[in-house]
């Protein structure tokens, strides 16, 4: 399904005048399982989780993101550059140029400015793709099936965590409503990821995520840092009442936030919810980006860290409301 016409989950805040909420999500192993299947950390993390079968299943799902890019997102064309938004592409507008592009062909000769154009060209067709969804795309029955196979052997591994992650968007969709015509309040996801911008996409739609965001909600920190892109996020909502929060498992995602002093939820890979709450509070120091961050051991409500699985599209609506911010 493609992600919906207007916003995440309404109309830009900045044109109506609303309230608003908005939920700012880290993507891997907060919405998603994937990277910690490869380095063992979910295994670790739930001792019941065979490590060989889980690792296998992170290798897996490499495979069919690096495929999908290829065949799908003229990565091997772009692979390259990476964008933080798709807002950049505005720089390098389409050629005048009638003259139809092998968007397969290389993009690596000739002078510079033609070369970023014809990579813009490219990402904005893979976007474009994207918006349309999964479901139009030229897709092999056997390529389905097996995508659907490792959708459903990866949920049942990780304790139901890839259909809780979309059950509980739908559920924040249908909440949405409810605030929209009862408090005159708009709901909006926001998407902000370490990966590069391209294969964030096709996470999105392999993963059966991308009706729930819009590819200009989407942002890659891979370079410029997640400070930033929820700096650039608060711009976006500039002059309207806004409640956030942020939900990741990272430090610096944890330390962006507390700097712009949205509240924090913190995502645990242990699936069995013994996550402590309200232990003694301590500080710890990470490195990101090449930045010392400084996170304290709980995070906004007093968790070391929960599981997606744990949590419910009315606790996290509940939770939005320990924002003051405006």
């Amino acid at each position: 399904m493609a992600a919906t016409e207007c916003s995440s989950l309404d109309c830009d805040p900045e044109a109506s005048g609303r309230k608003a909420r908005v939920y700012v999500w880290d993507l891997d192993e907060s919405l998603i399982i994937f990277n910690s299947l490869l380095n063992h950390q979910f295994a670790l993390a739930n001792p019941s989780c065979p490590k060989p079968e889980a690792s296998a299943l992170g290798e897996q799902w490499q495979d069919a993101i690096l495929d999908f890019i290829d065949d799908f997102f003229f990565y091997r064309q772009v692979e390259d550059v990476n964008i933080a938004h798709v807002s950049e592409l505005d720089k390098f507008p389409d050629s005048d140029d009638d003259s139809p592009l092998d968007l397969d062909a290389s993009s690596s000769s000739g002078p510079f400015t033609e070369i970023c154009k014809d990579v813009a060209l490219r990402m904005r067709a893979a976007v474009s793709l994207y918006g349309q969804g999964l479901e139009t795309m030229d897709i092999s029955l056997k390529r389905s099936a097996d995508l659907c196979d490792l959708y459903e052997k990866t949920d049942q591994m990780a304790n139901g965590w890839l259909s809780h992650a979309r059950k509980t968007l739908l559920e924040l969709q249908r909440l949405s409503t409810r605030l929209r015509e009862e408090e005159d309040t708009e709901t909006h996801m926001m998407l902000v990821t370490t990966g590069e911008l391209l294969p964030t996409l096709a996470k999105l739609m392999l993963f059966r995520l991308e009706e729930f965001f819009r590819p200009d909600d989407i942002y890659s920190a891979k370079g410029p840092g997640k400070l930033w892109c929820f700096k650039h996020i608060q711009q976006r909502f500039e002059g309207t009442a806004v409640r956030y929060i942020c939900i990741g498992d990272g430090p610096e995602e944890e330390a962006a936030a507390a700097s712009l002093t949205w509240p924090f939820l913190r995502i645990a890979l242990d699936t069995t919810g013994c996550a402590t709450i309200g232990q003694k509070e301590d500080t710890k120091v990470h490195r990101a980006n090449g930045y010392l961050l400084s996170c304290k051991a709980n995070d906004s409500f007093g968790s070391k860290g929960r599981c997606l699985t744990m949590l419910s599209a009315q606790e996290l609506h509940a939770l939005t409301l320990a924002s003051d911010r405006t």
